[in-house]
């Protein structure tokens, strides 16, 4: 049966953009304000079906990402903008970790990961997960896909589709800073930020906001 989450829709319009400030944190250009009160621990959510659909707002344009298979452990997700494609494996994260094979995402490449320390679930703040492994780039050279992520804060965040109470999670590596701001309402990251962290890193700046979820 095919169910259909509309995020819920606040403000004038309903879809009017909330004009995100700069905040005291100026690499999320994310105007953060206090949650109306402080947020239980969230259970990680259960994995999404084979067909879900996430639709959003990504760098102002409108975009659709798919969950295209699922197979044993892998799953793989498209956007339909560009045919970017990238595969998550559960024994590492579906949320988070390291992707383990991408194409057509600004690149195309694998990630092999050694090692994984932590467990940011269920989540609270302070509480942080790792990763230590080799990224290996269509073309290119190998580099290290070592990442860190931790629930730095809880935050009220106002995106297109209305204002929520969220936990902020940051994650970086070597080569980006990703925020990602999930909101236990929704059960996922109604925002996502990223920026790169160096020169010679090839990870776009993007910025996500969640509209609503289709779900299988």
């Amino acid at each position: 049966m095919k169910s259909t989450f509309k995020a819920s829709i606040r403000g004038a319009a309903g879809l009017a953009f909330a004009g995100l400030a700069l905040a005291a944190c100026q690499t999320t250009q994310v105007e953060e304000a206090a949650v109306a009160e402080p947020l239980g621990p969230m259970a990680e959510p259960a994995p999404y079906a084979e067909g879900t659909v996430f639709h959003g707002i990504r760098n102002g344009k409108q975009v659709r990402n798919t969950l295209i298979a699922v197979e044993g452990d892998r799953y793989t997700w498209q956007r339909d903008t560009d045919g970017c494609t990238w595969t998550m494996d559960a024994d590492i994260a579906l949320r988070f970790g390291p992707e383990v094979s991408w194409e057509n995402c600004n690149s195309s490449g694998t990630t092999t990961i050694t090692n994984k320390s932590g467990d940011i679930w269920p989540l609270e703040v302070g509480k942080t997960v790792s990763y230590e492994g080799t990224g290996y780039t269509a073309g290119g050279n190998d580099w290290s896909a070592d990442r860190t992520c931790e629930v730095e804060g809880q935050a009220r965040v106002t995106t297109h589709a209305g204002t929520y109470d969220t936990y902020k999670v940051v994650c970086r590596t070597k080569w980006r800073e990703m925020i990602s701001y999930v909101s236990p309402e929704v059960g996922a990251a109604v925002k996502f930020v990223q920026r790169p962290t160096r020169s010679d890193s090839n990870s776009p700046r993007t910025d996500f906001e969640l509209t609503r979820i289709e779900a299988q």
